[in-house]
């Protein structure tokens, strides 16, 4: 039976909104080199991605010994494109929060703009949002590598992941606002998907060496604001197993 055109035109709409949110999807992680640290968007190991500095509005490294290296001791530098920070101490895990801005999800695929900015030109809007972002990376084992880096949204393990090796299996526990969040899917970075029992844990098999990805999304509806339906938070957490 052929389809209708109104039909035809919404599936037509709707594969290019899954089409573009695929090949537009960030991920935000930490490269280190030496003493410098880039706040990194893109794919991990596949691309970079430029962005204004102005969206990293925290971060946050963790000493050797488990304890908060201050901020007096952190160097920022933002770049046309990027954000840097130097810290001359030893470093055994960053965190890092980003804040990428209004959305809309449209009939033309998903833009960088505000609700009433995507009807002043004449978009028809499916929904609009804020996306936030949070990172954890980890680089060198420390007592500090399994405590809360106090981010809205995040993934912490329960076993410090670079004693982790292959064959293993790294518990990792979900937090939002500072609780547990149970029932929940972890993604890893080959698509895995981790359930979280009644207490936010998820059990992840180490299944080969090299860097890990684990990631989770979470969309909040929000009310009386005309520029967005819901807040999406995302969380990510990258360690390397050797």
């Amino acid at each position: 039976m052929p389809i209708k055109p109104v039909l035809f035109i919404c599936l037509c709409a709707l594969m290019g909104i899954i089409a573009e949110g695929s090949a537009n999807a960030h991920q935000l992680w930490v490269e280190k080199n030496d003493d410098s640290y880039t706040i990194a968007r893109g794919v991990l190991d596949e691309r970079l991605d430029p962005y204004k500095p102005d969206s990293v509005m925290a971060f946050v490294a963790i000493g050797a010994d488990g304890t908060v290296i201050p901020a007096a001791k952190v160097q920022r530098s933002d770049e046309p494109e990027m954000a840097r920070f130097r810290i001359a101490e030893q470093v055994s895990m960053v965190a890092v929060t980003c804040d990428w801005g209004y959305r809309v999800n449209t009939t033309k695929g998903k833009k960088l703009l505000r609700r009433s900015e995507a009807k002043k030109e004449g978009l028809k809007i499916i929904s609009a949002f804020f996306s936030t972002q949070y990172s954890k990376i980890f680089y060198e084992e420390g007592s500090g590598n399994t405590k809360p880096a106090g981010l809205k949204l995040e993934l912490i393990p329960l076993k410090d992941p670079l004693g982790i090796n292959e064959g293993d299996e790294l518990p990792v526990q979900v937090f939002f606002d500072g609780k547990p969040l149970a029932n929940v899917v972890i993604t890893g970075g080959s698509k895995e998907e981790i359930p979280t029992d009644n207490n936010g844990v998820g059990h992840f098999k180490i299944t080969k060496k090299g860097k890990i990805l684990l990631m989770l999304g979470r969309k909040v509806p929000v009310k009386d604001d005309p520029e967005k339906n819901y807040h999406l938070y995302s969380t990510f957490m990258v360690f390397e197993v050797k």
